[in-house]
């Protein structure tokens, strides 16, 4: 129950993170009450401390225990992963994606787990070698899609970009939406595929679990609109989006981190230093 709830808020439950995280956080302390040493709770625990409660420390404390309790979990070593990096120790957050892919090899979600690493830590071309390594495995899996966007738009690989952004839609049951995009990118290119994605989504309410605002920042802020990006930020923050915790790693945001806007909210996010 506390990994449904961790893992399905958004599509899969239809519950915003606000709804959905305590919900996991309050199964994964009943498990921890029933056995203290099971890993598998210990890691969905520590996955409500990083994603909600946002508290960096006790997450990685916790992780460390999952692994401990069992170093052959790879779903620990996974989100620990998502940890490390998102905490700025890139190097340690390969390092356990990898392990987690030593140990369930067969994972298309752990091996898209390592591009993840790669890409926050600026290693685009690897990321996009892993995550095409990962589409051999499941030609269908939207995160690869959504990781080899990201990727590309760092390379400066606008059409190609595009396109896995739109297949990341379709796969993820917004045709719709994806054919709008495609339509935008022949008309009036990159920006104009950006400026039909921000008007699509930011018609929606952040906080009724129709959007993903943090995601809507990303978008503002590759256009270069800094105040935009800013105020989804704060609407992200407000709602306890879940990306939020990436703000500090995320090289999206690498151009705008001077702006006074974009470091009052990452103060407020309380990253270790």
């Amino acid at each position: 129950m506390a990994d449904s709830y961790a893992v399905g808020n958004g599509g899969y439950l239809g519950l915003t993170g606000l709804e959905a995280r305590p919900k996991a956080k309050a199964a994964a302390l009943k498990a921890l009450e029933l056995d203290d040493s099971l890993a598998e709770a210990r890691t969905t625990l520590a996955d409500t401390y990083l994603y909600y409660e946002w508290d960096f420390v006790k997450a990685d404390q916790e992780f460390r225990r999952a692994i401990a309790a069992n170093p052959n979990y790879p779903t620990a070593h996974q989100w620990y992963s998502e940890c490390l990096y998102i905490t700025g120790r890139y190097d340690e957050a390969i390092a356990e994606a990898k392990r987690a892919q030593e140990l369930d090899p067969l994972s298309p979600i752990i091996s898209e787990s390592v591009a993840d690493a790669l890409f926050y830590a600026r290693k685009y071309d690897d990321a996009i070698e892993h995550s095409e390594k990962t589409l051999q495995m499941d030609a269908n899996l939207p995160a690869a899609h959504w990781d080899l966007a990201d990727a590309y738009v760092q390379k400066k690989m606008y059409p190609e970009a595009a396109a896995e952004w739109q297949k990341a839609l379709t796969l993820s049951g917004d045709s719709t939406l994806a054919a709008s995009l495609g339509e935008a990118y022949r008309a009036s290119g990159f920006q104009g595929f950006l400026r039909t994605w921000t008007d699509y989504d930011s018609k929606k309410d952040p906080l009724a679990g129709g959007v993903h605002p943090y995601e809507v920042a990303r978008l503002f802020a590759l256009m270069g609109r800094k105040d935009e990006a800013v105020g989804w930020l704060q609407k992200a923050f407000a709602a306890r989006a879940g990306g939020m915790v990436r703000l500090k790693c995320d090289p999206v945001f690498d151009s705008l981190r001077s702006d006074p806007g974009i470091q009052a909210v990452v103060r407020k996010m309380n990253f270790p230093k």
